[in-house]
């Protein structure tokens, strides 16, 4: 030990006390963060309503087509517009709205002729709606009428389908007695009118073109 207490020239330098340095966030510098964040946050959300916006990406109307031979594009057109009480189908708004197809697709399917339905959305502003239509199967006369069923008895609206086409619908199935006229969408009742229409299905299949058969008569009973 030197005078004075003093280590004296062998004193290491090594053994000097360490001086502390932050390297920390203090705590104003993270909520300086925060707030940076949420403002570029709110930034981007407020950019992307603004383009949702812009008459570049809004649809004016869709697209539709039909496919088969059966479907009268113009009527059935109209008929899916005018059922449409959404509006999903005369103005589908943004093409970036996220739950389009689904409102697409259920006002399509409000049409009880309507089997399935795609839909395809092209960039910046268009909207392909590809319908594919329940066929009609039978015309059924009935108090001086022609309506327009599935196979399964299902009631269409004959306004959707070409007229040449349902005209040559063999054979027809005649209720001798007046019968209730279900609406569109619903099934004709009765065990008559399903024994009827079964007859179409085999004479269809199994007696045309060798024999055809141009009406069935059926009277309506138990």
């Amino acid at each position: 030990m030197g005078p004075s207490g003093s280590a004296g020239p062998f004193q290491s330098a090594g053994m000097q006390k360490p001086v502390r340095r932050s390297t920390g966030v203090t705590g104003a510098g993270v909520f300086l963060l925060a707030a940076l964040l949420a403002i570029a946050v709110l930034g981007l959300c407020r950019l992307c309503q603004a383009v949702l916006r812009m008459d570049e990406f809004v649809v004016r109307r869709c697209e539709l087509s039909f496919r088969g031979p059966w479907v009268s594009p113009e009527p059935a057109g109209r008929l899916l517009i005018g059922h449409d009480d959404s509006e999903a189908l005369s103005r589908p708004g943004s093409i970036f709205a996220g739950d389009q197809a689904l409102r697409i697709r259920a006002a399509c399917r409000r049409s009880e002729w309507v089997r399935s339905v795609r839909v395809q959305k092209i960039l910046p502003n268009r909207i392909k709606v590809v319908v594919e239509p329940a066929e009609p199967f039978a015309l059924i006369r009935t108090g001086g009428r022609y309506y327009c069923v599935g196979e399964d008895g299902t009631h269409f609206n004959p306004r959707a389908f070409r007229i040449n086409r349902l005209s040559a619908l063999q054979p027809r199935l005649v209720l001798l007695e007046p019968a209730d006229v279900p609406g569109y969408g619903e099934r004709w009742s009765g065990a008559s009118v399903r024994a009827g229409l079964e007859l179409v299905r085999i004479c269809r299949e199994q007696l045309a073109p060798e024999l055809p058969v141009r009406r069935i008569e059926v009277r309506l009973g138990d």
